[in-house]
């Protein structure tokens, strides 16, 4: 679990590293209400490795943190952006979600085969070639039975 300091660490982090490669992003937004930023990992990585170890131990924390800065720092630029007057309604309805790209060539995060059961939580790259697609498939999670003869 990330405790509060931990927590303000790779807050201040983030924002520092949103500041210098994606404050055009946070601009640059259409009518959608949510948005996505791409964020190199590898380049988040080298601004700070704590934040990295972070990341691969608790990847959904992490990025809960990381939506909640961009979200934070696109309020900031708006209100300097609109000189401290009220927003319009629809900059207020916006969401943005951090997208992690470009992470490190390491085992722990990456898979050359399909990911198995130990690998839920964890953040992985799995590189592959798609060579045929079909219909979803439905996989069963649970499955009930019927004694034939008492019914039960």
């Amino acid at each position: 679990m990330i405790g509060p300091e931990q927590e303000a660490l790779i807050g201040r982090v983030f924002e520092t590293f949103v500041t210098e490669h994606h404050h055009g992003d946070l601009l640059r937004t259409k009518e959608d209400t949510h948005h996505s930023v791409v964020v190199n990992a590898m380049t988040l990585f080298e601004a700070n490795m704590e934040v990295g170890d972070y990341f691969n131990a608790y990847p959904s924390e992490v990025l809960n943190i990381f939506d909640k800065v961009l979200q934070r720092k696109a309020m900031e630029l708006t209100d300097v952006e609109h000189g401290g007057l009220q927003r319009p309604k629809e900059q207020t309805m916006k969401t943005f979600h951090t997208r992690i790209t470009g992470l490190p060539v390491c085992p722990e995060l990456t898979r050359h085969t399909i990911p198995r059961s130990r690998d839920v939580g964890h953040f992985l790259s799995v590189t592959g070639t798609v060579i045929r697609t079909s219909v979803a498939k439905v996989l069963e999670y649970e499955r009930d039975y019927m004694c034939t003869k008492c019914k039960h």
